[in-house]
């Protein structure tokens, strides 16, 4: 009885030292992954972020909307801009608005 004690002692502190191992590993490579992450924490290499060449420009995106047509001045009510979209809004001919 004393010996499968002793055994089962013995297999139970390899167990325990077989999991310390485990879990250190694990936290090593935990650690390593997050050193390898983070750009800062390397000491070699180009420190500064990548960017485009075109970044720090002042007049960026500014073809992303069509432009707006600008509205001309008619002294008719009837053939002015305003009044032609409504028309074409509001005014139903053959169930088709136009």
């Amino acid at each position: 009885m004393r010996e499968l004690a002793k055994i089962k002692q013995e297999r139970a502190a390899e167990e325990e030292a077989r999991k310390a191992e485990a879990e250190k590993m694990d936290a090593r490579a935990k650690r390593d992954e997050v050193m390898k992450g983070n750009p800062l924490m390397m000491a070699e290499g180009d420190l500064s972020l990548k960017r485009k060449w075109d970044d720090d420009t002042v007049f960026k995106n500014q073809a992303r909307t069509a432009p707006k047509q600008k509205q001309r001045y008619i002294n008719d009510a009837v053939r002015s801009d305003f009044h032609k979209k409504f028309l074409n809004k509001y005014v139903w001919v053959d169930s088709i608005a136009h």
